[in-house]
Formats: structure tokens, sequence, C-alpha cells
């Protein structure tokens, strides 16, 4: 995606339809991404225009040399992460030793879906079956490849709490894939 450095320009000037113009070029990106963290449509709206009021504030400090995609996409992350912040209910950290998660990481195999009988949207809606920091914090991990370190700083808990919501995010997936190719299979 490119976007014009004059419609930049515009949006630091705060002229109204040059940010709805940036708007309408980023949202199929920024609401993807945002979909991934969130519980439905409404939340993932949500946090896009918190995201994006943040991009819009951000962007004199935006280097043209850089892609803007990718810096529009990780302020929105950090947006998503400073909401997750803001909310109490991850501050419940599960006592595990690090000797229980490396001993269940290694009874779980990486979660990949190479069977057409599984769509993304499919995938989509089990992301949001699960718990919803577990969610968030896979999202993180496997998704957008940040690792247990950055991530428990972000959310300000252990890295042992965060390998053991990655680890019940792969579990309950892949229990739910199983699931799909043995009814897939016995279907055909």
């Amino acid at each position: 995606m490119d976007i014009d450095s004059h419609l930049i320009a515009k949006c630091i000037n705060a002229e109204r339809k040059a940010q709805q113009a940036l708007f309408e070029a980023c949202f199929p990106f920024l609401m993807r991404t945002c979909r991934i963290y969130s519980r439905d449509d409404q939340e993932a709206m949500s946090h896009l225009n918190e995201g994006f009021y943040k991009i819009l504030k951000g962007l004199p400090s935006w280097k043209q040399h850089m892609p803007f995609e990718n810096w529009a996409k990780r302020i929105m992350l950090n947006a998503i992460i400073d909401n997750f912040r803001r909310q109490k209910f991850y501050r419940q950290q599960q006592q595990m030793s690090p000797e229980d998660i490396k001993s269940l990481e290694q009874k779980v195999s990486v979660f990949q879906v190479d069977d057409p009988a599984v769509d993304a949207e499919e995938i989509l809606h089990w992301l949001r079956d699960l718990p919803v920091l577990t969610s968030q914090i896979f999202g993180l991990y496997a998704l957008e490849g940040y690792s247990y370190e950055e991530i428990s700083n972000w959310l300000e808990m252990k890295q042992v709490t965060v390998r053991w919501h990655v680890w019940e995010a792969r579990k309950k997936l892949a229990a739910r894939f199983e699931k799909v190719i043995k009814s897939h299979q016995k279907n055909l």
C-alpha cells in the first residue's frame, strides 16, 4: 500500500476530507488486525477508531522511508495493547512453573492449518471462542510473531503466564481442528 505524502500532509493539517480518505485507505488492513484481537465486530471497530486516532496524532513522527502500512499496523497493535492494560481481568495470573510450561509445550504441536476443510473465517471464529486474554496473547504470539518476553513486558505479566495462554490456545485450537478434520473425513 502506497500512501501519498500530500495526503499525509493534509491529514497533519487536520483536513477532515484527507483524514477520511486515509481512514478508507487503511480500513481493510487495520480492521483485519483489529478483528483478530476482538470478540466481535463492534469491539473491533472500537479498537480501530481508537487506534486510527493515535495514527492521526502520530503522523508528524512518521518517517517516509518507513513503509506506512507497517508503521500504522504497529501503532494499531500498540493501541490494542494499551486497551488490554486498561482492562483488569488479565491481572489474574495462572500459577504454573516454568518446568510445567516446558512439559506442556512439548506435548502440544505447532498449530498449522493446511486443510481445505477449514477456512480463515472459521479459524477467526475459533479464536473468538477462546477466553479473551488467551485469544489476545495467542494472536500476538502466533499471528504477529512477538516473543513471550515482549508480550509479558507489554501486558505486565510473567512470561510463564504468557506461555500458558499460548499453550492453552494451541491445545483448544488443535482440538477444534482435529474435530473438523474427523468430521470432514466421515463425509468423504
